[in-house]
């Protein structure tokens, strides 16, 4: 929102009490609101406001046509949302597997490393009995070890996956793929 709208949608909204610009770091935002925490607790909403923000922005990135400025503009916004949200739940592993997910789609090999420690902590936070989210996030990250050209550590994923879900013709067809284009002989 712009100020001038906050302003006017103040009536629609009688518990605003705080303006959120996209173009700022999430990290400052929720610096410069940390006093309102005192007195008002962050609420499920606004939650839910940083996670529309951050799959808004992710959406924009994937819009076929845009320039690799633009994209990466846009998934800087959806990390910077991503961020925030962390900040307020540090235990929420659906919070890193975003992240992780935001950051590998950047597309370059250092962002691909920073994202297999989101990866990891994703997986430490996650509850034991959920196999599903334990099978997404070890799909996730054993794309981006294919994508880093670490096919020890994607074929182990992709084997943990099929260990959960021996159903997952995705991660059949990913782990097929991985054997035609490897010269090793993996059993």
């Amino acid at each position: 929102l712009r100020p001038s709208d906050a302003r006017e949608r103040a009536i629609d909204y009688p518990h605003f009490d705080r303006l959120v610009d996209l173009r700022q770091p999430a990290k400052d935002v929720a610096k410069q609101n940390s006093w309102l925490s005192l007195f008002n607790p962050v609420s499920s909403n606004d939650r839910t406001l940083l996670s529309q923000q951050a799959e808004q922005a992710y959406q924009a990135s994937q819009i076929r046509g845009i320039n690799r400025e633009e994209k990466v503009a846009s998934l800087n916004i959806a990390i910077q949302k991503i961020d925030a949200l962390i900040d307020l739940d540090s235990k929420n592993h659906k919070h890193y597997l975003l992240r992780a997910i935001y950051v590998a789609s950047k597309g370059d090999q250092a962002n691909r490393l920073r994202s297999i420690t989101d990866f990891d902590l994703a997986l430490k936070n996650c509850p034991a009995n959920d196999n599903a989210e334990q099978s997404r996030i070890l799909f996730e990250r054993g794309i981006t070890f294919a994508n880093i050209q670490n096919f020890d550590k994607a074929l182990e994923d992709y084997n943990a996956v099929l260990k959960i879900n021996p159903n997952n013709h995705k991660v059949r067809l990913l782990r097929a793929d991985l054997f035609a284009h490897t010269t090793q002989d993996y059993k």
